[in-house]
């Protein structure tokens, strides 16, 4: 009876490692907003990290969440390798999307990096760089903060332009400088980078560390308010380190404004 209980504990501790790594949660929030006049549905995904086990999940979710509009918020690649990125970009082809580089594409060979931004442009994702501001349509305007600039500028001097009577979304990788950020006129921040802190507290959705901001981070998961603006830190979907995750399953985000559909 011992070697079975024992044959059954390390069976549901394997079941729930591959659950709690490998499926994706799907995460919703409702939003309403004033500024715009329709409805608005973004889906957004950070930090997979070029791992090939999430793409058809990634896909599946694309399919069925039908997207207005897609957020990358960074840290797509693993070291200098791609293509599993790339078999996704695919399916965003008719999206409108939207990317932002995390500090794993500012650590890549250049020639990597440029060919990795050629795919992307040959699947009509448009780049965010050098603190650029576009539109998406109407007066919903998408953001991008820079990741060299978090990485060697100063977030506090960044200068990002945009008209308070417009709907702003930011886009930056490194949810730690929201702090730092003059965010005044901007209305959503979508983040990744911190993992969801590797390891969850339950409950109270306290994670145990992130890259940038060590034991206990402030940010990592969920919705953050200052003042206006609401800042979206999605957990991410891969990883760089062979911890596993606990009580913190990879995720992807659904933020539908001034809802109106129910799937």
């Amino acid at each position: 009876m011992e070697i079975i209980a024992g044959i059954m504990i390390v069976l549901v501790v394997l079941i729930y490692y591959a659950w709690s790594n490998y499926r994706i949660e799907l995460t919703h929030y409702d939003l309403p907003s004033s500024k715009i006049k329709t409805s608005l549905r973004i889906l957004h995904i950070s930090d997979l990290h070029n791992n090939q086990i999430f793409i058809e999940q990634l896909k599946k979710i694309v399919k069925d969440t039908k997207p207005d509009l897609v957020l990358l918020t960074g840290d797509f690649v693993a070291r200098n390798n791609y293509m599993n990125a790339v078999d996704f970009f695919k399916t965003l082809t008719n999206i409108p999307a939207y990317y932002i580089d995390g500090n794993h594409e500012l650590a890549m060979k250049a020639e990597k990096r440029n060919a990795f931004y050629e795919q992307m442009i040959q699947n009509h994702i448009i780049i965010l760089d050098k603190n650029q501001s576009v539109c998406f349509k109407d007066n919903i305007k998408i953001l991008g903060l820079d990741e060299a600039v978090i990485r060697y500028g100063d977030v506090s001097k960044s200068t990002i332009r945009r008209n308070a009577s417009d709907f702003n979304i930011l886009l930056m990788h490194q949810p730690e400088v929201f702090d730092k950020l003059d965010t005044h006129d901007i209305d959503l921040i979508f983040a990744g980078h911190a993992h969801g802190g590797q390891w969850q507290i339950p409950l109270i959705n306290q994670g145990i560390f992130a890259p940038d901001q060590g034991l206990f981070p402030k940010y990592t998961n969920g919705i953050y308010q200052k003042g206006n603006t609401k800042m979206i830190v999605s957990r991410g979907i891969g990883t760089m380190v062979a911890i596993p995750r606990i009580f913190n399953r990879p995720q992807a985000i659904v933020m539908d404004i001034n809802k109106s559909r129910e799937s």
